[in-house]
């Protein structure tokens, strides 16, 4: 049985890890996919958390674009509000 998605954070925080399969990966476009599933995000959701257009969020995930300085602080701020420890 697979925890709900509102209480992963929390059991990240406790477990010092991401209970899913491969866990947290290298490749940043891969890392935000894997926490936009954990938070329950979608691409809508995350741009209006953080401030820009889906379009932007749409570009990072196909690799059209890399995030600004700033949108990745955003996110970064996003995932600390939400219990996820950057690194």
């Amino acid at each position: 049985m697979q925890p709900k998605i509102t209480v992963l954070p929390k059991i990240m925080e406790f477990l010092g890890y991401i209970p899913v399969p491969g866990g947290a990966r290298q490749c940043p476009v891969d890392n935000l996919r894997l926490h936009m599933t954990v938070l329950g995000l979608t691409e809508a959701r995350l741009a209006k958390a953080i401030g820009v257009d889906e379009s932007t969020v749409n570009g990072w995930l196909t690799g059209r674009h890399a995030p600004s300085k700033k949108s990745l602080e955003r996110i970064e701020h996003l995932l600390k509000q939400n219990g996820i420890v950057v690194s």
